[in-house]
């Protein structure tokens, strides 16, 4: 890598000439594999932090909870509020089957309930993540132009390297440099990542919240549906294309849900195997 190489760094700010100067006064030439150490380990402990962040269990939690939730709503045949005819229907009633149907609701709305709030919940532990990779963020945005500062003063302390035979003076110190630009590099290619990672969890945290929302929508619907709406149980013969309609509402809330999360999954498991590799030569 010729010398002027060292000084490319996509996207960072020309580092202050002034502070150049002063680290490059500051450099001993006797112990050159010490120079920026302390930044550069720096670096390397947030891109740990940042690998340990996106691999976090939010979402998988969360798509979890949404096959528990279909697998709820799946129990509920509406076809099941109409009695058997002929002979199979001599014992049958509809009031029998509707506080039948009524017992199963309420059971399963709790269920529901309880899964809208662990979404709900997902939801915000994933918002929080995200908060927290953009303070990493910044924070190695900040560590990069400190780094970046360092190489350009180990870059001006170098001659260029001999043509001949004659062994270089500055060999130690171009290969510390060398160290100092691959973790700079590294870094740099981590923060569009680092991006990804956040800019594919929002519509999956969008979706989920959706997703809770459907949930009470749906329980208030078949809670009036059912004639349970007030204090008492009601008189009522359910309409089942209303029951339908609002199962189905809900249930596209929840396959929108999954299909945002599979996708956020998907692209954080990739930018989680690319930071890997960024990480593991340094």
């Amino acid at each position: 890598m010729a010398d002027g190489a060292y000084l490319r760094a996509g996207g960072l700010p020309a580092p202050d000439a002034a502070r150049v100067e002063a680290l490059r006064a500051a450099l001993d030439p006797a112990a050159p594999e010490a120079f920026g150490e302390a930044e550069r380990r720096a670096i390397l402990d947030l891109l740990d932090r940042v690998l340990s962040d996106v691999r976090t269990g939010d979402l998988t939690e969360a798509r979890a909870r949404l096959t528990h939730l279909d697998a709820t709503l799946g129990r509920f045949d509406v076809g099941s509020l109409q009695p058997r005819r002929g002979l199979a229907g001599l014992f049958d009633s509809r009031g029998k089957r509707l506080r039948a149907f009524r017992e199963a609701f309420a059971d399963g709305a709790r269920t529901l309930a309880e899964t809208a709030g662990e979404l709900t919940e997902r939801a915000g532990a994933v918002t929080r993540r995200d908060a927290g990779l953009e303070v990493l963020w910044s924070r190695l945005r900040e560590a990069l132009e400190t780094l970046n500062a360092h190489v350009a003063a180990a870059a001006a302390a170098l001659t260029p390297p001999p043509t001949g035979d004659e062994p270089d003076p500055h060999a130690a110190l171009r290969a510390r440099t060398r160290d100092l630009v691959a973790c700079r590099d590294a870094a740099v290619a981590a923060l569009p990542r680092l991006r990804a990672a956040q800019n594919a969890d929002a519509p999956a945290v969008a979706a989920l919240e959706r997703c809770g929302a459907a949930v009470e929508a749906w329980k208030r619907e078949w809670a009036d549906a059912l004639g349970l709406a007030g204090r008492r149980p009601k008189k009522v013969r359910p309409d089942p294309v209303r029951l339908e309609t609002a199962r189905k509402t809900l249930t596209d809330a929840a396959a929108q849900a999954s299909a945002r999360l599979d996708a956020a999954l998907a692209r954080r498991t990739t930018v989680t195997g690319e930071l890997q590799e960024l990480r593991r030569p340094l």
